[in-house]
C-alpha cells in the first residue's frame, strides 16, 4: 500500500459509517463529519466544518479530552429546531475527540403519536413536493374528511398553491403565519391561523410542520367592525353639511366628501394640519 494511501482509506471507511460520527479539532470545532451526520442535521458537511461543536451540539460538555460515553444534547437542525439525541465522546490522542451520535435512549418509544393526536390544534407534515405525510386528529376536523379542501385568500378568492403558507415557509426558508379560509363541502368557509416552519424530516428529507386553529369569531368581529365602518363612511360622505374630524388640539383627522368637493382637496391634503390652515 503506497504511502497517502491511508488517510484515504479511513476517510472513506469514516464517511461510509452509518451512524452519525464527527471529529472535533482541539480547539473545540468540528474538523469532520460523515454523510449521516450531516443528513441528521440537515445541512451539507461543508455548512458544518469549522462550527463550535457545542453550538451545533447544544449540552456537549467542554472537556472533551476525556470520555463521555452516554450523553444526552441537542444537535440544532437549523435556526428554528433541535433535535434530542444519544451522544458519545472519545478523546484522540492527537487532541479532539470523537463524536458518535445515535437516538436519545429515554425518547425511543416515547410516543410522539399520543402527544400530537392530543394537541387541541391541527398539525400537519407537509414533504417537499407538497404531500401530506402526517396529519393530527384536529387537523383532520378542522380541513375535513377529504383533507384537501378548496383553499381561500382573505378575500374569498382561491388560495393557489404557491400562496399557501407552507409552500412559503419552505421557499425562503422561514415560518409564515396567514389567515386562509377552508371552504367546505356545504358552502361553509373556516377560518385558520395558520402556522407553518420549515424542518428537516428524518425520513422524507425537506418538510414544513404546520399548526392552525380555527378562529371563525374572530374574523366575523373583524368583518361585522368592517361593515360598519363602511356604513359609517357613507353616511358620513352623503352628509351635505361640511363635518370635520378634528384632535383636542384642533387638527384635521377626518372631513367629509362635501367639504373636501368644496375646497378641490383631499383627504392627504388636510389631514394633520391645524383648522384654521385648512
Amino acid at each position: 500500500m503506497g504511502n497517502g494511501s491511508m488517510p484515504d482509506v479511513f476517510r472513506d471507511a469514516f464517511a461510509a459509517l452509518t451512524a452519525p460520527c464527527a471529529i472535533a479539532d482541539g480547539s473545540g470545532r468540528l474538523a469532520q463529519v460523515n454523510d449521516a451526520f450531516a443528513g441528521l442535521a440537515g445541512r451539507g458537511a461543508a455548512a458544518l466544518i469549522g462550527q463550535m461543536a457545542g453550538e451545533v451540539l447544544e449540552g456537549l460538555p467542554a472537556d472533551l479530552d476525556r470520555v463521555h460515553p452516554d450523553l444526552t444534547v441537542q444537535l440544532r437542525v437549523n435556526e428554528y429546531a433541535t433535535l434530542r439525541v444519544g451522544c458519545s465522546s472519545a478523546p484522540l490522542p492527537a487532541g479532539g475527540a470523537v463524536l458518535t451520535l445515535r437516538p436519545a435512549s429515554e425518547l425511543a418509544a416515547w410516543p410522539y403519536q399520543a402527544v400530537v393526536e392530543a394537541v387541541p390544534e391541527g398539525i400537519t407534515i407537509r414533504a417537499a413536493d407538497g404531500r401530506i405525510i402526517g396529519i393530527n386528529s384536529a387537523a383532520r376536523t378542522l380541513l375535513g374528511p377529504a383533507g384537501s379542501p378548496e383553499l381561500i385568500h382573505w378575500n374569498g378568492e382561491p388560495l393557489a398553491p404557491s400562496d399557501h403558507p407552507a409552500h412559503l415557509a419552505q421557499a425562503s426558508g422561514n415560518p409564515v403565519s396567514a389567515i386562509i379560509g377552508t371552504r367546505q363541502p356545504d358552502g361553509t368557509v373556516r377560518w385558520l391561523q395558520v402556522h407553518s416552519v420549515p424542518i428537516h424530516h428524518p425520513e422524507a428529507g425537506d418538510a414544513v410542520v404546520s399548526s392552525f386553529t380555527e378562529i371563525n369569531q374572530l374574523v366575523e368581529a373583524q368583518k361585522r367592525l368592517a361593515d360598519s365602518e363602511r356604513r359609517f363612511r357613507a353616511i358620513f360622505d352623503q352628509t351635505f353639511e361640511f363635518i370635520g374630524l378634528l384632535t383636542t388640539d384642533g387638527r384635521m383627522i377626518e372631513a367629509n366628501a362635501t367639504a373636501l368637493a368644496f375646497i378641490g382637496a383631499e383627504l392627504r391634503d388636510v389631514a394633520g394640519q391645524h383648522f384654521a390652515d385648512t
